[in-house]
């Protein structure tokens, strides 16, 4: 958003000493409601990575299923942030729209955002693969290519413009008469499918650079099953009681 550019901006000047204070420091957000995001289930997600199988981009989508990540941090990623023995990626910066401006950021959204998240085997053969297209896509493209050393590119190496994986995300949408909501949904599913296999808390918080409270409050989604589970559970502790 506008205010973190400005304040991010603040903090800077603070840390050259061009300002004393932040004044960002001191204004209060408004609190308003928190916006609900309808997360999509284990079925959507698996139909969407089919759809998206053959697309240039797969690899961008397959990885924000699977670790959480947001658009802006996923947009911001360079390969020096992919360690394939390790299999981890170290997410440090943001990439997005200021008004009709590109603006990187070197931080994350949250103040827990600069994180190293691990990923599974599946991943990290993808991410080598999109390498490997990657590295063909620049060969043919030749001498009108620039290699910018971002993850996720354009075909002729310029880094993707911040709206583009969420349109192809509505036309997969679309194609799979999916109801239509947000690229942020998938950050959702990821964490409420980790809360909902019993993994803490406050593991599903630092890997998607979160507060747990905020997970917790945001982020963690319930369905009807979960409720009629937990009308039956409360149903053997009756019948079990001694």
């Amino acid at each position: 958003t506008v205010s973190i550019v400005i304040s991010q901006a603040l903090d800077q000047a603070v840390k050259h000493k061009k300002l004393i204070t932040n004044p960002m420091s001191e204004v209060q957000k408004p609190k308003g409601k928190v916006k609900q995001v309808k997360t999509f289930t284990d079925f959507e997600v698996r139909a969407l990575l089919e759809a998206a199988k053959d697309h240039r981009l797969y690899a961008f989508f397959d990885l924000a299923c699977k670790t959480g990540a947001r658009r802006g941090e996923l947009l911001a990623l360079r390969w020096s942030d992919f360690d394939p023995e390790a299999r981890s990626i170290s997410i440090t910066k943001n990439r997005g729209l200021v008004g009709k401006t590109i603006v990187e950021q070197n931080s994350t959204k949250s103040k827990n955002g600069n994180r190293k998240v691990q990923l599974s085997h599946s991943v990290v053969s993808v991410l080598q693969d999109h390498a490997k297209k990657q590295g063909e896509e620049m060969l043919k493209m030749g001498s009108a290519c620039v290699d910018t050393g971002y993850i996720f590119v354009q075909e002729n190496g310029e880094p993707l413009y911040p709206s583009t994986p969420y349109l192809i995300f509505g036309k997969f949408l679309r194609e799979l008469k999916i109801e239509a909501r947000p690229f942020h949904s998938l950050r959702h599913t990821h964490v409420t499918e980790l809360l909902r296999a019993g993994k803490q808390a406050h593991m599903v918080a630092k890997r998607v650079g979160d507060e747990v409270a905020t997970i917790l409050k945001v982020y963690a989604h319930s369905n009807a099953q979960d409720d009629q589970n937990l009308a039956d559970t409360f149903d053997e502790v009756l019948e079990t009681a001694q």
